[in-house]
């Protein structure tokens, strides 16, 4: 089932908005709801993996709300579910250039010359603001929508020494 979770984005999307969106069991607006819409079919199945999951349940008011706050994979994933899921969230991005105003999101690109050891630095600051962006997060008391930030580092050209190997 955990790997389940991960298969599809829009799991990960319908869990974060029940943390704003009080979700009674109207499916098709739970469905609207996301960007990019899915089905209700698609919000459905989303609702019943979640329940599986223990992730949500019913509350007081008949309301669907999170059993915990946040979930995580940590920095050591190593599952071909994650990878498809990271795949999914960058398509996302990228159909997002051209589909979300500007205003509502932020994408860019720095291109950059580094030795290994400053590869290793970028990794771990990116890991800080990870973790500072689920600080702020874990403090958020007023959300009204639900994000997907992505970080990416990967090389664009091969190290000298490896040129013509």
């Amino acid at each position: 089932d955990l790997y389940e979770f991960y298969q599809k984005w829009y799991y990960t999307a319908v869990r974060e908005a029940l943390n704003y969106y009080p979700f009674k069991g109207d499916y098709a607006e739970l469905a609207k709801l996301l960007i990019p819409q899915i089905t209700e079919s698609e919000a459905k199945k989303a609702i019943a993996l979640l329940k599986r999951l223990k992730f949500i349940k019913k509350n007081k008011q008949g309301r669907f709300a999170l059993t915990s706050r946040f979930i995580s994979t940590g920095d050591e994933w190593r599952s071909i579910a994650i990878r498809s899921f990271q795949k999914e969230t960058i398509q996302l991005a990228i159909n997002a250039l051209d589909t979300i105003p500007k205003d509502m999101r932020d994408i860019s690109t720095v291109t950059v010359t580094l030795s290994p050891d400053s590869v290793a630095k970028v990794k771990e600051k990116l890991t800080a603001v990870r973790q500072e962006v689920l600080k702020i997060a874990h403090q958020e008391e007023n959300a009204s929508g639900a994000y997907h930030v992505n970080f990416q580092l990967l090389p664009i050209a091969k190290h000298w020494p490896e040129v013509g190997k």
